[in-house]
């Protein structure tokens, strides 16, 4: 937080009113291993984490987050069910085996290759307007992606088309996958 000008000193300590408005945050290649503390980043709603050394992250309190990319860490879970304004989420190469993006109607971008997600809910009551999805590599031969009642998926399609939603072979969309 030095090195980004929102503080002095070195002693595990931020001063709120010095992030409380802070919107944007990229802490990509930047080796930070804990994330105690990003709660308080009330207004944060870009949040890039990519190549960093993350085991666990909580953004429950960040309700604000838009754009979140966590590529390439070793993070096993997240809870996004706070964030409902989550509009695109990149999270490849980590650990994680669910997601739940049930509550979030504005998302047009999931990228989830390369981790082990064996169930995915998009049940969000907004699928047509999902843009981009990738879940194709990577993840359980049984995953279950759970999609609006009633929704057919686009086909995968070639690069620069869209919707584009590209999932493995032995994947499969379930209006319930309990």
């Amino acid at each position: 937080m030095i090195e980004l000008g929102y503080d002095d000193f070195l002693n595990d300590y931020v001063v709120t009113n010095n992030i409380i408005d802070v919107g944007g945050l990229n802490l990509n290649d930047s080796g930070v291993s804990d994330l105690t503390g990003i709660e308080d980043f009330s207004a944060l709603w870009k949040l890039d984490l990519n190549n960093c050394n993350l085991s666990s992250i909580d953004l429950t309190n960040n309700i604000a987050m838009q754009f979140l990319e966590f590529n390439n860490n070793n993070i096993n879970s997240i809870d996004l069910t706070q964030n409902i304004n989550l509009k695109l989420l990149r999270c490849y190469e980590n650990n994680l085996t669910s997601l739940d993006l049930s509550n979030c109607p504005d998302l047009f971008i999931l990228n989830g290759n390369a981790n082990n997600l064996e169930f995915v809910n998009i049940a969000n009551g907004n699928n047509p307007d999902i843009l981009e999805m990738f879940l194709s590599v990577g993840n359980a031969s049984n995953l279950c992606i759970q999609i609006d009642s009633g929704f057919t998926p686009p086909n995968c399609g070639p690069p620069n088309t869209q919707p584009r939603w590209c999932i493995s072979p032995t994947a499969n969309y379930s209006f319930d996958c309990q």
